[in-house]
């Protein structure tokens, strides 16, 4: 994971997520693996040499109508709810509740007093991604003096504290 404050994940919001893949494929190069989504939608996982780069988010469902087109940041931060306090304190606005993905870990979205709209993200999720050709998106875990292994997403689970 990226250190806290520190720029973890860019995400294009898109209505029409092949017009998106298409451009991005076309004009960088990128490549798209899916991941499914939860509520049965598809969010796609754009590769560069052989490295996830960025996602695409569908916004295409009545639930983010409201949502316009454009590119979300997320931050690392180290707890996603004590940091979304501090934020609300401060003038922040949630724009959804906080919320868990499976697999992924824990995400605020929020507007800051100014406007701009920023994610803050908690994951234990490693920051060297490694595709898994048969199973989608996996992560390579490396980790100092031991040995690096590859992991399918769907594994990688903390299960004493029930976090991501």
């Amino acid at each position: 994971m990226a250190a806290h404050g520190h720029f973890h994940w860019n995400e294009r919001c898109a209505r029409d997520v092949e017009q998106a893949k298409t451009f991005y494929s076309e004009t960088i190069g990128w490549t798209f693996q899916p991941m499914a989504m939860g509520d049965g939608a598809t969010y796609w996982v754009a590769m560069q040499g052989g490295q996830p780069v960025a996602g695409i988010f569908p916004t295409n469902r009545p639930e983010f109508a409201s949502v316009p087109d454009g590119w979300m940041s997320y931050l690392a931060v180290d707890n996603v709810d004590a940091r979304a306090k501090k934020a609300e304190a401060a003038g922040a606005k949630l724009m959804r509740p906080i919320f868990d993905v499976p697999n992924v870990g824990r995400i605020a979205i929020l507007t800051e007093p100014g406007g701009a709209a920023v994610g803050w993200m908690y994951t234990r999720l490693p920051t060297s991604f490694l595709p898994q050709e048969d199973q989608g998106v996996g992560f390579r875990i490396e980790r100092s003096g031991e040995e690096t292994s590859d992991v399918d997403v769907g594994r990688i689970r903390n299960s004493e504290a029930g976090e991501y």
